[in-house]
């Protein structure tokens, strides 16, 4: 019992190994691909595929800063004034959105990010939204007390 335990400590530590020497290769093709994206566009979406292939192989999630730059639908880089389109909608009562459109492919992506639709967020922009909405109902109960006393 004392070898398979040791064999399987051995085997969690190189894996870990593995995991952080892809997460660092990743991040280094996406900045290969954002420096080389003007030149060649081509070759950029080739190291984004190439990001992308070594974090599915490695079963790590893809790094969530680099997640809305890259279009769900081609699966190339965006990059503002190349290959993208950004507009900011709102619809009344409802939400803020950004409309990211790929002039690759033509395919549009909406993300919320201000309003009553978006409760499940806990900070936009810095600030902790679900305390401010507490204090803002005990502000709003304090003055109902004082108008029903």
């Amino acid at each position: 019992m004392g070898k398979s335990k040791r064999f399987y400590s051995k085997r969690m530590k190189r894996q870990k190994l593995m995991k952080q020497a892809a997460l660092e290769r990743i991040h280094e093709l996406v900045k290969m691909a954002d420096e080389i994206f003007p030149e060649n566009s081509m070759l950029a979406h080739r190291y984004i595929q190439l990001a992308r292939k070594l974090a599915m192989a490695t079963k790590i999630r893809f790094p969530l800063e680099y997640h809305h730059k890259v279009c769900h639908s081609c699966k190339h880089w965006l990059r503002i004034g190349y290959n993208v389109r950004y507009r900011i909608g709102h619809i009344k009562n409802y939400a803020s959105y950004l409309t990211v459109t790929c002039l690759d492919c033509g395919h549009t992506t909406r993300y919320l990010f201000k309003g009553p639709a978006c409760r499940n967020l806990r900070w936009i922009n810095g600030k902790d939204i679900k305390s401010q909405n507490s204090k803002n109902s005990k502000k709003s109960g304090n003055k109902l007390n004082s108008i029903t006393n």
